[in-house]
């Protein structure tokens, strides 16, 4: 029970400035590093970038990620760089992803609800994949913590 309440401390600790840091300068820098790969894209695919919708506010998501690889006990350092650099990038290929299908769903749709209905499932995948990464990255760790995902399924 310590142990669970020092992460969680330590959790919000970190969390807390790293939103207010994403929120003051955070976003406002990534977004203009997301555009300068975007719009070239865009350029190639014929695409109209009408920044518009629910995507950039997914951004944020680089916090819970970032801080989760921070606390996580007992991860290698090499699995912890080399997990938060891939994750990362995934992470950034998903926002790049989530702005062309925003993009499109705004094109396609006068009405923001229908583009908001299309865009949807998207928002909930970009939204859990910091979650999933870490699940994944963590995997070793998660097994120690919870008994049941140490366990073999039952054979035959």
């Amino acid at each position: 029970m310590r142990r669970t309440l020092r992460l969680l401390a330590e959790f919000l600790l970190l969390t807390i400035p790293l939103t207010w840091a994403w929120l003051r300068w955070g976003n406002d820098a990534y977004t203009s590093l997301i555009l300068s790969v975007i719009d070239p894209l865009y350029e190639m695919l014929g695409a109209t970038h009408v920044k518009r919708g629910p995507a950039g506010h997914r951004f944020i998501s680089y916090v819970p990620f970032l801080v989760l690889m921070a606390i996580t006990p007992r991860i290698s350092d090499r699995r912890r760089i080399w997990g938060t650099v891939f994750g990362s990038l995934v992470i950034f290929c998903s926002h790049v992803v989530i702005l062309y299908v925003a993009d499109r769903a705004y094109t396609q749709n006068s009405d923001s609800g229908a583009a908001v209905a299309q865009l949807f499932p998207f928002l909930l995948v970009t939204d859990g994949l910091p979650l999933v990464l870490w699940f994944v990255i963590a995997r070793d760790f998660l097994r120690s913590a919870v008994p049941g995902l140490r366990e073999e399924p039952p054979s035959g």
